[in-house]
């Protein structure tokens, strides 16, 4: 479930809400439809995100003896700064 919700969020919704805001707001017959496309990605993969963060939280606490350090580094800097942003 990690590795599904993560890849839906970090994978796809995140690309796919920055490239409509680079690509669809050049298009006036777009505004403002592009934007509220792009928040709804950004949040839904916010979301997916907090949620797949939480479950390699789960998953790593319950895994005794196996550690994945510089996975679970990347995994927390980059929840804390898409938190931040």
């Amino acid at each position: 479930i990690h590795g599904t919700l993560n890849t839906l969020s970090w994978g796809i919704l995140f690309p796919l809400g920055v490239t409509i805001a680079r690509y669809v707001k050049a298009f006036p017959s777009a505004d403002p439809a592009w934007f509220y496309l792009h928040v709804g990605c950004q949040l839904t993969a916010y979301v997916l995100g907090v949620a797949g963060w939480g479950s390699g939280m789960k998953l790593g606490s319950e895994s005794e003896g196996i550690t994945f350090s510089i996975h679970r580094n990347v995994g927390i800097t980059l929840f804390c700064l898409a938190t931040i942003q």
